[in-house]
């Protein structure tokens, strides 16, 4: 999967080829910088796997949608997307179109 990465100096995009455990195509997803990574929660999309090394014709599951609770770590210093296994116990609900904040 590839994504986007802004050029600041040139003012344009660049394609970033990552590692790691993916988070699937989403919106209204929050976002927060802590210790150097994105942290990535919920948001809403459809049920396909991200990990696939080649995108495939047949939509299949990608046709239906649903909203996550499920949480990605991005490290722009490896190019690396983590997926950390966090406890369910008083998680949030799969939820879209919300905020975060980092409070230390």
């Amino acid at each position: 999967m590839m994504f986007g990465c802004l050029i600041q100096k040139t003012e344009k995009w660049s394609k970033l080829m990552t590692l790691g455990i993916r988070p699937s195509p989403r919106d209204k997803h929050s976002a927060v910088v802590w210790n150097d990574k994105i942290i990535v929660f919920g948001g809403f999309g459809p049920l396909c796997d991200s990990n696939e090394e080649e995108e495939s014709e047949d939509e299949g599951d990608c046709a239906k949608f649903t909203w996550f609770n499920d949480t990605f770590i991005f490290d722009p210093s490896l190019c690396s997307w983590d997926a950390p296994k966090i406890s369910l116990v008083n998680c949030p609900v799969p939820c879209a179109a919300h905020s975060a904040t980092v409070f230390q």
